[in-house]
């Protein structure tokens, strides 16, 4: 018989339902937090797309940072192209800052 990692007394249940109820109700389901948030994951998806479409062409490879550049031309003549190039812009992407994410996002669009 296994036995829980955690016991919890009865009286703490109570509280953590109301605290979950909180959490949905101030933040989940919160509109204004929705919104900014839906804009966040756009932002990411686009920028994600646009660098893994550039990984895949040379001729944009200078939208890379120089170490990047130089680990799509290791990648370029491997057996495994295609994952590395999609792993070099999804790391890519995935170490910006939100700053440097939305500055990427907006060079890339032109601010569209």
């Amino acid at each position: 018989m296994d036995l829980p990692c955690v016991e919890i007394i009865a009286r703490a249940l109570d509280e953590i339902r109301m605290l979950k109820e909180l959490t949905w109700h101030y933040v989940i389901l919160n509109t204004d937090l929705v919104t900014v948030q839906y804009g966040q994951k756009r932002i990411v998806r686009e920028t994600l797309n646009i660098m893994i479409e550039a990984a895949s062409r040379e001729k944009q490879w200078n939208l890379f940072p120089g170490a990047c550049r130089g680990e799509l031309e290791a990648a370029r003549n491997g057996p495994n192209r295609e994952q590395e190039t999609l792993r070099i812009a999804v790391d890519y992407v995935a170490g910006m800052t939100e700053t440097e994410l939305i500055k990427t996002y907006d060079a890339l669009t032109a601010g569209t």
